[in-house]
């Protein structure tokens, strides 16, 4: 999730810890149980879709980090025969460049790591070390290019699983609105010696607060539907102007826009610009869009004079 979701998931855990605290209190008044037991489903879907997204990631990355260790350890054994062999046979200065710790690959950052790999692996890939056979130097080979392939894969696919969870989760968070919305009705018109607390927990701008998003816009290639990044985006209401750009995930978010209509300008490198006239922004209300840029047509070739 991104800081701004990430902040909007922790307001709702204050709102739900505020539900458990004054529970005694709440229950009793007219209306509220509906409300809370919606709140209290919905709010558990969404820690499930959170939690689900933490988990997948810390799954990648330790995938990542058993290849890497398993190259490490394989090439550390294979570097530590070929440095006394070539100690023996008076080779000493590559005997010395054979001669690594452990930790010479495996608490090298990923480029590094990689990098000395296949130096270690030419340096032993030499036919006066005897003890070191062709099978050794091609399964060296497969470890190092193992690692490489999946050296970013932890990047691209936490950010890849986020793109895929963010759909799921900020419709959760748009279906937990409600509820809580409504829970804050009936505090204010039922439970007034609460209204104080109720209000700072869901005031915007408070540190326990939460911005509402009022525009949400994925951003994508029309004929691949892949995700676009840094994509432009100007919002404006003919008084204010904000400058947003898509994120990592394809996203761009505004939060606590004044209501009113705005029009939003979407520019990409090599796309046709796309504008969205009139969008309607309300309180508490999500105006959420998926945009498919086109690419920019190739100019025309001249046509030929004719004789």
């Amino acid at each position: 999730m991104d800081k701004p979701t990430t902040n909007r998931y922790k307001a709702f855990k204050n709102v739900k810890s505020f539900l458990q605290q004054y529970h005694d209190i709440l229950i009793l008044l007219n209306l509220y149980g509906v409300e809370e037991a919606e709140y209290l489903a919905l709010f558990l879907l969404l820690q499930t879709a959170v939690d689900k997204e933490g988990e997948e990631t810390s799954q990648v990355a330790a995938s990542k980090a058993t290849i890497k260790f398993d190259m490490s350890e394989f090439i550390y054994e294979l570097s530590l025969t070929g440095s006394v062999q070539a100690h023996q046979l008076h080779f000493h200065e590559l005997s010395l460049e054979l001669d690594k710790p452990l930790g010479y690959l495996a608490d090298a950052n990923d480029i590094d790591a990689h990098a000395r790999a296949i130096n270690l692996i030419g340096l032993l890939d030499n036919d006066d070390l005897t003890e070191i056979t062709p099978q050794n130097i091609i399964d060296a080979k497969a470890k190092a290019a193992a690692f490489f392939d999946i050296m970013d894969k932890p990047k691209l696919e936490i950010e890849t699983k986020a793109a895929e969870t963010t759909d799921v989760i900020i419709d959760l968070m748009n279906q937990l609105d409600e509820p809580k919305n409504r829970i804050g009705k009936i505090i204010h018109s039922k439970q007034k010696d609460l209204v104080e607390i109720w209000d700072r927990i869901v005031t915007v701008g408070k540190p326990s607060g939460v911005r509402h998003t009022s525009i949400a816009l994925k951003i994508m290639d029309e004929k691949t539907s892949a995700i676009l990044r840094k994509v432009k985006a100007t919002f404006t209401n003919g008084t204010k102007t904000i400058v947003k750009y898509s994120t990592k995930s394809g996203w761009i978010q505004v939060h606590s826009l004044e209501t009113g209509n705005w029009t939003v300008v979407i520019e990409f490198p090599t796309y046709i610009t796309e504008i969205l006239t009139n969008v309607g922004v309300f309180e508490n209300k999500l105006a959420r869009f998926e945009i498919k840029l086109k690419k920019t047509p190739p100019p025309t070739p001249p046509t030929p004079p004719t004789e």
